[in-house]
């Protein structure tokens, strides 16, 4: 049970300038707190997904329920404007509490005079209220005021002769010193009054016991008094209604009622508290307080007609009001529900449009809430259903309803613009662009009432729904008008912000680019003449004497791709490039360590030299390649006198052009002393002056050089757009993910990234390093031909402070050799070579020959690698020098021997040249010139168990032959043996083939013809063995060919088996040749 006490100078009717008093009171303080606490939400994360909602509301300073913190006291605000309303009776007492201090001289009397009808306020003189209102009598003793007094409360109490139920005594105040414990001085109901003292609250001088004898008489006096005053009250409403509007009768009687008269009234109000209308309506409160909705329900559908009979159109309005409100606690129809309210608003319209009276504002202002917050509950109820787009439309009625142009309730407006925007946020399908535009149209209206700070926050959560948008004019025109909101807050420095992001879009012409530029450089100009307004991180103003400079930390113009960045100082004095690739290097430097741990075990006598070389890294003990990074390195070493470069790329977003002035690298020296300064003498940077071009991209290249050892920590850069603005940027650059652990790997951390980091070493000798050709400069692609031995000029030079030694090179893709100076090849392969006599001294250059050849075909990168180090070999230095070449192909020359058949002394020489096919490159279009040395073997050595025949043969007979006279021929078979002379004898077996024996090695053209091939006949032996037949020595053997028809013969019809040792399978020969002979019959 709640009740609410009321005293007598309050209880009255509230205009419509009160309540306008009262709501702008509540905007302008919850505005007053954004600005006071720097509560602004300026910067939000865009808003793109129903995800985001719940985050962005939070950012706001708001809940996922509510984004309006302070909307709770303005709906507040609006009901307490009802109060004593002659349109609703729910203000309508129900006791009179009649209260009298124990030190009154006469409490009897002042209980009299506080009691008489004249006391009352005038709500009961013009006969809104029954004065027959049951009294509460209460005597209030102050134990602090009488602490010295002999006053007993309770004899006075006793002396009156009051019922126990109708009144009692209180005792308050019985501390002595007070407790600054403010219970009461925000709630709602007392806020308001004016405060007991500057310093002490109300209620600081009550003890516990006190404020449990107040809660204890409340309780008493609800539910000993008040409830039972309301259930006579409602029995005596019951029977009055019941007498007059309920049965037959009355019902008919109803019907043929007219109009109630509106002139010649004795009240004020067109319902006085007497009259049935009024005791309906007052029937029909009680019934609501009370949770009897469906008494109330139809209590307020009688008196409704009773209303639209008379053309009381507001007490209508605000019954089809009640009647909505009963159906939702009954959970009524939502279809109902949404026609009581609608035609609340439409009597509220139609009255405006006859009437435009300002206190209609306030009737549909809470016409507009009660609706509101009916179906924002009906929606969280189900959530699948439109009833928060019906909030968003009453709002917005709501809103229309209410003219801005007025100066108090015109905040109505606005007020119901953003709760609608907010309606649209929250609604089953999001409606972003909605909540956008509505939020813009509150901050315009908050604008013209004069509330800057709430302007400012809607144009702000606008704005964070148009950014990342293809809504560009938009974005601008909330970020402008935002911009020029935050300067009249004396914002200056988030206004200077939010005008940079507008000019950092570049999405205006030029022209417009230049108006926002110089409105900028205005805006600064005048903040740096009082710079005391509240700051932003990202400003710092600095003091140089009479001047003033704003730097401005990660300005937007020009545009720093951080990934971009690159620290590095050249490896090679004669070249300013940055650092090669560590991967497209790292076998050679693996051929580096493999070639010296062979040479280190080999002479050492561990192992062999070939067994070395074909051994893998794991028995040499070398480290794997490509293992897993855990981490960053440690920071990279330069030398101390060094220049160390760092390269970034910059972009100008703007149409115009932008001037860079004194761009220079910003950091710290060993943690400390920060650099450029004048006090700081360890490291110096370099300024430069660049102009960017429209929308134009450049890689800016800034040096330092640092004059002591440490540590030097790159920070980023820092410029000049003109005399009083200054940008900074600082690189951000991520580490490599860490994988060393499950954690690290779901968490995605990452390593340190130390590529800022500078750790300066003592002075070291720099090597520059330069291969050349005929005194030019290698081109790119160098051709060569496969094999071709190419000189190359080499030239060193130490540029460095110290003398250089110890010098070793590398290459693995060129067979090379160094012509001059003492080398020494290091390693099994030849990749590797010192030069350990080999010194410069400062300044100092040398020039040496190098010869190399390639044996790869096609393109492809030669890769030197030079290490030095200083003269005690304390810490090594390395050089890569890279350079293309394209080899191109040889003609392939080949050749045979074969033993002449035609004079068992001479030999036959076959070569063969082929070229092959070339799709691509330099040999497509080019000739060159090419010599072939070739090493031919003519006679080979034989061994018993070779598979090779040395014998050679050659046949000596006539050409042509005639049966006349005889039927054969003559024919002198020669046989040699042509290995070479320190081979051994050899075995062998003639063998003549037999006439219809094919000889395997003779391929005819088809079988047919070897079919019909004439036969030859042998006479004499057809088989004849010649043991060790020794190196050029020759067998000679005389046969007899006989012929039995006309024809041309092959001669060679032999077969010869050459025997071999360990009893392997004798070797059988057939000669590849032919010897044909013609002969004839005649």
């Amino acid at each position: 049970m709640r009740l609410r006490f009321i005293s007598t100078s309050r209880f009255k009717p509230s205009s419509s300038e009160e309540t306008a008093v009262r709501l702008n009171h509540v905007v302008s303080t919850s505005a007053t707190t954004l600005t006071a606490g720097n509560n602004l939400p300026l910067v939000l994360d865009p808003v793109q997904t129903e995800a985001d909602v719940p985050y962005f509301l939070r950012s706001i300073g708001g809940t996922a329920a509510d984004s309006m913190p302070w909307y709770g006291s303005f709906k507040h605000e609006v009901m307490e404007s009802f109060q004593c309303d002659d349109t609703s009776m729910m203000y309508h007492p129900h006791a009179l509490m009649l209260v009298v201090s124990s030190t009154e001289a006469d409490p009897r009397h002042a209980f009299h005079q506080l009691g008489l009808s004249e006391r009352l306020p005038q709500v009961f003189q013009d006969g809104l209220y029954d004065m027959n209102l049951p009294k509460y009598y209460l005597v209030l003793h102050d134990t602090c005021e009488t602490q010295h007094t002999s006053i007993d409360p309770a004899a006075i109490y006793r002396n009156l002769n009051i019922p126990p139920t109708s009144g009692g005594v209180v005792r308050i105040n019985s501390l002595s010193t007070p407790v600054l414990n403010d219970v009461w001085s925000n709630h709602p109901y007392v806020r308001s009054l004016s405060p007991s003292s500057p310093d002490l609250p109300y209620g600081c001088f009550l003890s516990d016991e006190d404020r449990l004898a107040l809660r204890t008489m409340v309780w008493e006096f609800g539910v000993k008094f008040v409830l039972p005053a309301i259930e006579s009250k409602m029995f005596a409403l019951n029977e009055t209604v019941a007498a007059v509007r309920k049965g037959v009768r009355n019902a008919l009687k109803a019907w043929w009622r007219k109009p109630k008269e509106t002139t010649n009234r004795a009240s004020v109000y067109l319902y006085r508290f007497d009259s049935i209308e009024s005791n309906m309506r007052l029937l029909a409160d009680i019934a609501f307080l009370i949770r009897d909705y469906d008494l109330a329900y139809n209590m307020y559908r009688l008196v409704r007609d009773d209303y639209k009979n008379d053309k009381a159109m507001l007490h209508c309005a605000h019954a089809n009001e009640s009647i909505a409100l009963c159906l939702y606690m009954m959970k009524g129809s939502a279809a109902d529900i949404h026609h009581a309210l609608e035609t609340t608003a439409g009597i509220y319209s139609r009255l405006q449009v006859a009437n435009s009276q300002l206190s209609l504002v306030r009737h549909s202002a809470r016409t507009t809430i009660i609706s509101s917050e009916i179906f924002m509950h009906i929606f969280r109820q189900n959530t699948n259903s439109e009833h928060m787009d019906s909030a968003s439309a009453a709002l917005i009625r709501g809103s229309s309803a209410t003219d801005p142009k007025y100066s108090g309730l015109g905040i109505c407006s606005a007020v119901f613009l953003e709760r609608a925007a907010f309606c649209d946020l929250l609604a089953r399908n999001t409606k972003f662009r909605k909540y956008g535009f509505r939020m813009v149209m509150a901050g315009h209206v908050y604008s013209m009432m004069g509330y800057e700070p709430h302007a400012a926050r809607c144009y702000s959560c606008a704005r964070a729904i148009y950014a990342n948008t293809r809504w560009y004019q938009v974005d601008d025109h909330i970020t402008g008008t935002l911009a020029r909101q935050l300067c009249g807050l004396t914002l200056p420095q988030q206004a200077i912000a939010l005008l940079l992001t507008r000019i950092g879009s570049g999405r205006h012409s030029k022209g417009q680019q230049l108006t926002l530029l110089a409105e900028f450089y205005d805006m600064v100009s005048e903040y740096l003449k009082d710079h005391s307004a509240l700051g932003i991180p990202d400003f710092q103003v600095i003091e140089a004497g009479e001047s003033k400079v704003l730097l401005i930390k990660a300005l937007v113009i020009p545009a720093i791709q951080d990934e971009s960045v690159l620290v590095f100082a050249p490896d090679n004095a004669f070249e300013l490039a940055a650092p090669v690739e560590k991967d497209d290097w790292k076998q050679v430097e693996f051929t580096l360590m493999k070639e010296e741990r062979i040479e280190h075990l080999a002479t050492s006598g561990e192992k062999d030299w070939l067994e070395l070389a074909l051994s893998p890294p794991g028995l040499l003990q070398l480290p794997l390649r490509g293992g897993k990074k855990k981490g960053e390195g440690k920071p990279k070493s330069y030398m101390l006198g060094e220049t160390v470069y760092v390269e970034f790329h910059v972009k100008n977003p703007l149409a115009c052009d932008v001037v860079l002035k004194q761009l220079h690298l910003f950091g710290t020296f060993q943690d400390a002393d920060e650099f450029p300064s004048s006090q700081n003498s360890f490291v110096t940077a370099e300024f430069q002056d660049i102009t960017l071009a429209p929308h134009a991209e450049e890689v800016v290249r800034l040096t330092f050089v640092a004059h002591h050892v440490g540590l030097v920590r790159i920070s980023g850069v820092r410029w000049a757009l003109n005399a009083n603005v200054h940008g900074e940027h600082v690189f951000h650059l991520p580490g490599i993910l860490l994988q060393d652990s499950l954690t690290n790997r779901a968490t995605r951390a990452r390593a340190p990234n130390s590529t800022l980091t500078c750790d300066i070493k003592p002075p070291m000798p720099w090597l520059g390093v330069s291969l050349t050709k005929d005194n030019k400069k290698l081109p790119w692609p160098l051709v060569c031909l496969e094999g071709e031995i190419m000189t190359l000029d080499l030239e060193l030079v130490n540029k460095g402070t110290h003398a250089l030694s110890n010098l070793t090179m590398v290459c693995s893709s060129w067979q090379y050799v160094v012509e001059g100076p003492n080398n020494n090849v290091v390693g099994a392969t030849g990749h590797v070579k010192t030069l350990p006599t080999l010194t410069l001294q400062p300044g100092e250059s040398k020039s040496f020959k190098v010869h190399c050849s390639s044996r790869t075909i096609g393109t492809e990168t030669v890769r030197f690698l030079f290490r030095y180090s200083n003269m005690d070999n304390s810490y090594h230095r390395f050089v890569p020098l890279a350079f293309g070449i394209e080899v191109m192909k040889c003609l392939q020359v080949t050749h045979t021997i074969h033993p002449s058949y035609d004079n068992i002394k001479e030999y036959v020489l076959a070569l063969s040249v082929r070229t092959g096919v070339v799709v691509n490159g330099m040999q497509t279009k080019r000739c060159v010139g090419q010599t072939n040395l070739l090493n031919v073997q003519i006679r080979s050595s034989y061994t018993a168990t070779s598979n090779v025949c040395p014998l050679t043969m050659t046949l000596s007979y006539p050409p042509r032959f005639s049966l006349e006279g005889t039927i054969g021929v003559d024919v002198t078979l020669h046989i040699q043996n042509s290995a070479s002379p320190s081979s051994p004898g050899i075995t062998f077996t003639l063998e003549m083939l037999a006439p219809d024996e094919e000889h395997p090695s003779i391929r005819s053209s088809s079988s047919s013809s070897q079919q019909t091939c004439p036969r030859v006949f042998w006479s004499g032996c057809t088989r004849q063995t010649f043991w060790n037949v020794q190196p050029n020595a020759g067998v000679e053997l005389n046969l007899t060919a006989c012929f039995v028809s006309p024809g041309i013969y092959d001669l060679n019809r032999f077969r010869f088996i050459v025997a071999r040792q360990d009893n392997q399978k004798p070797l059988t020969v057939f000669f590849p040749v032919e010897y044909l002979v013609q002969v004839t019959s005649g």
